[in-house]
């Protein structure tokens, strides 16, 4: 059975816990198809079944409650069991196990608690024997001690590979949802600068024939025409919000005092384009009194639709820009093995996919890039999940207002050092030891595995044949990863 095959059930309270004796009396033959016991001898099963105990479980008894000590190995002698989860009173599916088949703690396992409910699918013939045993088991039964442990490496190699999958999709749901937003602030920009156009394409057939009325020449029409894209081709410096006001005012009042309505309209329009009351002014002195309302409000629309379609074409260009770094960033395009890489590049596409979380923390970030920094061979793919780990973990250790992140590059000899360093709280020194540990992790339960760090360490040390080292206090906790730089390094380890 598999997670497909199972309709997570609710919790029943008809679930009734099994019931353990003796199986000292229990018939030997009973175990005869049993694989994990194939080869012991008559006194060895004797042995096993005067240490064990023995229950018969029928369709939804539990044989052991999530949270409770795990202090039996667990030998199901025919039937199926069940693992769950439950969360929000759900039942989740966590794994089965069949006639045969070994469970709970297993020899030299460190595991203390159960972390899910044992339940029978069906009738089940189950034995369990307390890990005092284990000892004298190694005795008796050594052959089946081994077995178990096999087992239980598997189990591990199992267990890590579900969470270092676990891992991945954790960061490629953060990067998801960094993405997700990134794109919608320019398809926001894109619907709604469309539907102005739009609006302001349906005023300006009207505008034209008012502006006809008046004998404008040809000679005038250009010149007002390529008002806007001269003045987009100046350089005007951003202006402050309170300059911004000013200005807008300053236009109002222009346009108030000749009795053009709406001037507060107008003006919104003509400070994005750069125009000042001296432009007006240079329009009023080239324009028919009585024509210089409609020759302005034709300038206006025509203004702000020069204006709309700027503004998508540069929301275009931010998604381009977006798709261009997450290709960048992922090499879908690119071989697997080792290539000559760009470092910048590989940091400056990650800095882009986590923009979100950079700035609703509102983090300031320092970049100080060596130049003429040599390219090295790697996998670029890899060293984006060294960068991806590395800055993420920062975003979380520092605090929500007065971030500051700095990332650094330097050439080191024959290799180049790339730093990177936060404002946060820092790791405990007698932490620090233990960073790299799988499966460690100073995050709360349940925000991380515990296995950024050792993949970060994997790939710099035995996929790069680098180095890192980690130096922390509070306020300042500063990663230095090491490169080398040179011929094309071992091929990559799995």
């Amino acid at each position: 059975m598999n997670a497909t095959d199972y309709a997570a059930p609710r919790k029943s309270a008809q679930q009734r816990a099994a019931t353990w004796v003796s199986a000292g009396t229990l018939d030997p033959s009973v175990l005869a198809h049993v694989r994990l016991l194939e080869g012991l001898s008559p006194a060895q099963i004797t042995w096993l079944l005067s240490q064990a105990e023995y229950a018969v479980m029928e369709p939804g008894d539990r044989g052991f409650d999530d949270g409770t000590p795990a202090d039996h190995l667990f030998l199901l002698i025919d039937g199926q069991v069940q693992f769950q989860i439950e969360s929000d009173g759900v039942l989740l599916y966590a794994g089965d196990m069949s006639g045969g088949e070994a469970g709970g703690v297993l020899p030299y396992s460190r595991m203390t608690h159960h972390t899910g409910t044992a339940v029978a699918l069906v009738r089940s013939q189950i034995l369990r024997i307390h890990r005092d045993c284990f000892a004298e088991m190694n005795v008796q039964a050594p052959e089946l001690v081994r077995r178990l442990v096999g087992i239980m490496s598997d189990r591990v190699r199992e267990a890590t590979r579900l969470q270092q999958q676990r891992e991945k999709m954790m960061a490629l749901g953060k990067l998801s949802a960094g993405l997700a937003h990134e794109l919608n602030n320019p398809a926001a920009a894109i619907r709604s600068s469309t539907k102005e156009l739009l609006e302001r394409l349906s005023l300006m057939p009207e505008r034209v024939i008012r502006l006809g009325r008046h004998n404008v020449s040809e000679e005038q029409l250009m010149s007002l025409t390529s008002l806007p894209q001269i003045l987009a081709a100046q350089s005007n410096p951003k202006l402050k919000a309170l300059e911004r006001s000013r200005l807008e005012d300053a236009i109002t009042d222009w346009l108030d005092d000749r009795g053009i309505a709406s001037g507060w309209k107008m003006a919104e329009t003509f400070v994005d384009a750069g125009f000042t009351p001296a432009c007006l002014d240079d329009i009023a002195a080239r324009t028919p009194t009585d024509a210089i309302a409609d020759v302005l409000c034709w300038v206006e629309g025509h203004t702000a639709i020069f204006n709309l379609v700027h503004e998508v074409s540069s929301a275009a260009d931010r998604i381009s820009g977006l798709v261009t770094s997450i290709k960048s960033y992922s090499h879908m395009d690119r071989a697997s093995n080792k290539q000559p890489t760009d470092v910048h590049e590989g940091i400056d596409t990650t800095l882009t996919m986590l923009g979100h979380k950079l700035r609703k923390k509102s983090i300031q970030v320092e970049k100080k890039f060596a130049e003429n920094l040599p390219a090295i061979s790697a996998l670029p793919g890899e060293l984006n999940q060294v960068w991806t780990n590395l800055i993420d973990n920062a975003i979380d250790a520092m605090p929500a207002e007065g971030g500051v992140l700095r990332v650094e590059t330097a050439p080191s000899g024959s290799a180049l050092l790339v730093t990177i360093t936060d404002n946060g709280g820092g790791i405990p020194a007698e932490l620090q030891g233990r960073i790299f540990e799988p499966f460690f992790t100073t995050k709360p339960v349940g925000e991380g595995t515990g296995l950024g760090l050792d993949i970060v360490h994997r790939i710099v040390t035995r996929q790069h044949q680098g180095y890192i080292e980690v130096d922390s206090s509070p306020g300042c906790t500063r990663f230095l990863v090491t490169l080398p730089v040179g011929q094309l390094a071992a091929p990559a380890l799995a």
